[in-house]
């Protein structure tokens, strides 16, 4: 059958530049195949951007050629949690996986002939046990033997202060940016504490050559060295929202997590903006508080206010700087397969796409057009969560 289609002309553009999804593979390594088919429902959702969380306290799993260890020792964890991380159970089942540089190359071939831009993140200074585990020098305390994570939460372990861990961590980014021709680089710095850093001599020393008074403000100082060092690679840097009242580069694009407050504070300070506030597009939170859905990290955000979400604070300052993304963040704790990551990406994924485009309207108009996409997510043989009826 021949289609005809009447000659027209049509203007559309998407409200956001930056309209990505965060997969993180540092807690649970997923394969590649499972990386190619979240680029293709970006894709499908004419979202753009893959923020891929590479490392983690529980695991590296980036190539690094020049320190093997990374991977080597930092990609593997003895065991990983049972339920929630107050029950203190373990599955006692090694874990391990990494990508190599080649593999990520091709993933990021696959992603730009779609469209899609992968952006890496390498987590830092905090979210650092893994590498410490491979290379005992970067800790504060380099006699201690740790291993790489085998529990969820916020670890005390950060880097040092040292002027050779800085040079190991702009040897890893020389070899990130090789990978990945993405303008951005995401640095992390999120839930960094400060008590290493307070009890280490050589901290404490470097914290009085540069003024500092506070042991936390060495967070600014180790985002801003790395990000001076992207500069000379024509990146810029992203980091979390904690950022901002630490010293953050002047020309960091800020991702606000903790709250949709944290989107105007960044504003306020002078950053570019990448709306993600846990409240309403964390889409590890379970969709429903109710009995039979599957173990989540905790919280819930049901389908009808990821969709209700507007990314524009209302009290937003006047100014240049904007909020020029939003995005949906996908953290792996409680997520060990690809099915159960399939889970809560859809179709949550679906009523971010709109919120990035700018098409949001009623919620009942969405819904009815969900069907749709429903069907395409069927065709391309993808879990999902069906979603709850209407009330």
């Amino acid at each position: 059958m021949a289609w005809l289609v009447p000659y027209a002309e049509i203007t559309d553009r998407p409200r956001y530049a930056w309209r990505g999804v965060l997969i993180d593979v540092g807690r649970w390594y997923q394969p590649v195949s499972w990386l190619r088919t979240v680029v293709d429902l970006l894709a499908l959702h004419r979202m753009n951007v893959l923020h891929l969380h590479l490392t983690e306290d529980q695991g590296w799993r980036f190539e690094v050629r020049r320190y093997p260890l990374l991977t080597g020792v930092g990609a593997r964890r003895r065991e990983s949690p049972v339920g929630h991380e107050n029950i203190k159970q373990a599955d006692r089942t090694p874990h391990d996986g990494w990508y190599t540089q080649d593999e990520l190359r091709e993933l990021v071939a696959y992603a730009a002939r779609r469209g899609v831009t992968v952006v890496p993140e390498i987590d830092l200074p905090g979210h650092t046990t893994a590498a410490i585990a491979a290379y005992p020098e970067l800790g504060n305390d380099p006699a201690a033997r740790l291993e790489t994570g085998t529990r969820w939460g916020v670890y005390s372990t950060v880097l040092n202060c040292d002027d050779a861990t800085v040079d190991f961590m702009r040897h890893v980014l020389d070899e990130l940016v090789d990978v990945f021709p993405a303008a951005y680089v995401h640095l992390g710095g999120d839930e960094v504490p400060p008590g290493e850093w307070a009890a280490n001599p050589a901290a404490r020393e470097r914290m009085v050559q540069l003024g500092l008074t506070d042991p936390e403000d060495l967070l600014g100082w180790w985002i801003t060295v790395l990000a001076d060092h992207l500069r000379t690679h024509g990146r810029r840097v992203v980091v979390w929202d904690e950022l901002v009242k630490r010293g953050a580069p002047a020309d960091a694009v800020v991702m606000a997590w903790r709250d949709e407050a944290k989107v105007a504070a960044a504003l306020e300070a002078g950053h570019d903006v990448i709306a993600t506030p846990q409240s309403h597009v964390y889409l590890d939170h379970a969709e429903s508080d109710r009995a039979g859905e599957p173990l989540s990290i905790g919280g819930h955000s049901p389908l009808d206010r990821v969709y209700g979400y507007d990314p524009e604070p209302a009290d937003a300052p006047d100014g240049g700087n904007r909020v020029i993304g939003v995005q949906g963040n996908l953290w792996g704790e409680y997520l060990p397969t690809v099915g159960r990551a399939a889970y809560s990406l859809l179709p949550r994924l679906s009523a971010i796409a709109e919120a990035g485009w700018g098409t949001r309207g009623e919620y009942a108009d969405f819904r009815a057009r969900l069907d749709v996409m429903l069907a395409r997510f069927d065709a391309l043989g993808v879990a999902y969560r069906r979603p709850d009826p209407l009330a």
